[in-house]
């Protein structure tokens, strides 16, 4: 039996056999379908579930999961323009998504072999108009391979075909099997690696695109092919960090970051109970009865250039806020303690004297002076007075500016996790020689008397290059030690 038992406000799922281990929610336990987590916020339109295949080869009848009133399937209540999914569909697959991460990010996810480790920083997914747009644009093409990047959004995409013929014409239920084949496609080999990084030869591209953790933002639409004997569904993800190369057979799978292979998935660790564990997005809140954390609505940038006008540059008002808030949340975190120290695997301590940081128009005109020259490595220090300096660089040129500028400082700012520094926060000029092309950006960020930031984006033939500049510089080659933040006595 794989049914669900329908309760006023929570749903017990009977285990079973086959997919209910891995598709459906926490066996016996009682899940909260609170409107305002699983159920896409404060709607209150029904959500269709369970509508594949029983495992006698019936079809399933769509059943309302939970409803405070009669349905109208065919309203267009927040519907994005020209939608072609009904409010039932669109809920249906936040809804799937979002209970599926959040089995990860409780520690209740099968794994091939036992279980999956729990997840921290697991992000809530909101519906994106534009999203479904791109997602409307591409299922038209009838492609059953991912379609290549667009040039507006950072997005990944995963793609279904169904051959109407083989598998019928009911679209939930093409949905629903869609999503069941890309969520399982882990059960091939596992996800077995510690830090849950991405290798591509164990084939579950759908997996890792739909367990994104720091994916904020989904779209979706379905199209009806060649005389409608075939038919596409297919999702477009904000996180654009594993793509399918098109027309290709095999799973070859590649990042738009800067690190091919090997990227983490979702990051290892508890899932959040309080805001402040969740330290991906500034302002994000956590939703601790799922343990996912939400981040704040984007805000769109409306490209104006108010705040430095005398600046020929590639950042707009809304980038500059991005970028400020972003390194003061950072900051924040770590001068009250609540940052993760790689070296010393604890916590580190928190600090006092560390400076809220200003966004800084001339430091931006030496940003985008030296980005411009589209050379990823650093510029003479006559060439930026009393100015640290940070890059970063990605070979893929179609980048959204906001996701390329978010990626960058928060690789930046993973160096304290990835290799740590002393729980003195001193670096010594020994500690410097030996750690500083481990740790250097992430010291820059986080040093104490720095407080004026600016930063551009070298928009480069073959690449493009986000430089931030700091001031006043830190300064690592002084025979003293230095102190990031001044650390608590």
């Amino acid at each position: 039996m794989d049914d669900y038992d329908y309760l006023s406000v929570t749903v017990q799922i009977r285990r079973g056999r086959g997919i209910n281990d891995t598709f459906g929610w926490f066996g016996s336990a009682k899940v909260d379908l609170n409107s305002d987590m699983l159920l896409n916020y404060d709607k209150k339109d029904a959500v269709v579930e369970g509508s594949g295949l029983a495992e006698n080869g019936e079809e399933r009848k769509i059943q309302p999961l939970m409803t405070n009133g009669p349905i109208d399937v065919q309203t267009k209540k927040d519907l994005c323009p020209d939608s072609n999914l009904t409010p039932q569909q669109r809920q249906y697959i936040l809804y799937t998504h979002n209970r599926l991460r959040s089995k990860i990010a409780l520690g209740r996810q099968p794994n091939r072999e036992g279980m999956m480790g729990s997840g921290k920083n697991i992000y809530f997914l909101r519906w994106d108009c534009a999203l479904e747009l791109i997602a409307r644009e591409r299922s038209q093409l009838c492609s059953a391979y991912s379609t290549g990047n667009t040039t507006n959004l950072s997005g990944s995409q995963l793609v279904r075909q169904f051959d109407t013929f083989l598998h019928g014409t009911n679209t939930t239920k093409h949905i629903d099997d869609a999503m069941r084949s890309w969520w399982t496609e882990y059960k091939r080999y596992g996800n077995t690696d510690m830090k849950n990084r991405y290798f591509s030869k164990r084939l579950y591209y759908g997996w890792a695109n739909m367990a994104k953790g720091k994916t904020t933002r989904i779209g979706c639409s379905y199209s009806s092919c060649r005389r409608k004997e075939n038919v596409v569904f297919t999702c477009v993800y904000n996180e654009k960090t594993l793509e399918l190369l098109p027309k290709s057979v095999k799973y070859m799978i590649y990042s738009c970051r800067a690190q091919v292979e090997q990227q983490t998935i979702y990051e290892p660790g508890n899932s959040c109970n309080h805001d402040e564990d969740c330290s991906t997005f500034p302002h994000s809140k956590c939703l601790n009865d799922i343990g996912l954390c939400d981040a704040p609505e984007r805000q769109e940038d409306v490209k104006t250039n108010s705040m430095c006008t005398q600046v020929k540059t590639s950042m707009t008002d809304s980038l500059r806020q991005s970028v400020l808030d972003q390194h003061n949340f950072y900051r924040s975190r770590l001068a009250k303690g609540l940052e993760f120290n790689g070296l010393t695997n604890a916590t580190q301590n928190g600090g006092f004297g560390m400076m809220k940081m200003e966004y800084d128009c001339e430091l931006e005109w030496y940003a985008q002076h030296w980005a411009d020259e589209c050379k990823f490595e650093h510029s003479n220090r006559w060439e930026r007075p009393n100015q640290g300096q940070n890059l970063y660089m990605t070979s893929f040129t179609n980048v959204q500016a906001s996701s390329l500028l978010q990626m960058a400082i928060e690789m930046w700012w993973k160096e304290l996790e990835y290799y740590g520094m002393p729980a003195d926060a001193m670096i010594s000029d020994s500690v410097w020689t030996r750690m500083g092309s481990l740790v250097g950006h992430f010291t820059q960020m986080a040093w104490g008397s720095s407080f004026r930031l600016g930063c551009a984006i070298g928009n480069c033939a073959k690449m493009r290059v986000v430089v931030c500049h700091y001031s006043p510089a830190l300064v690592a080659t002084l025979k003293k030690e230095i102190v990031i933040p001044t650390r608590q006595r």
